[in-house]
């Protein structure tokens, strides 16, 4: 899929998401937040399909399973791989939080509290 984040670069977007769940990226230590079917408010396009949010720039209180809309900068990174550097967009800064809860009886998801870890 073509990355369509890249014609919103350094614009700040409204988008609604599916909440997935909380983990770490590629193995890491940072706490990120899993999001699906990432959509652009404005336009109805579908940007992405999944997508990470570092922890730290969502704190908001979700269920997994719901569906958020909330304006995101869109930044970029680079991306190593395959032996080569590659430019990646992905979202920052996020604020403003609408919810839609479908009436989840999931835990609700706390910024402040320590990731559990599986054995």
């Amino acid at each position: 899929m073509k990355d369509l984040l890249r014609h919103y670069w350094g614009d700040r977007i409204r988008v609604r998401a599916l909440f997935s769940g909380c983990g770490s990226r590629n193995g890491g230590r940072r706490r990120s937040l899993s999001f699906q079917e990432v959509v652009c408010v404005d336009t109805g396009e579908l940007l992405r399909r999944h997508t990470w949010i570092p922890a730290e720039d969502f704190e908001y209180l979700m269920k997994v399973g719901d569906l958020v809309t909330f304006d995101a900068h869109v930044g970029s990174y680079e991306k190593k791989g395959h032996g080569f550097r590659q430019l990646g967009f992905g979202f920052s800064s996020c604020r403003r939080f609408w919810t839609e809860s479908h009436d989840n009886v999931v835990e609700i998801w706390n910024p402040n509290t320590a990731l559990e870890v599986a054995a």
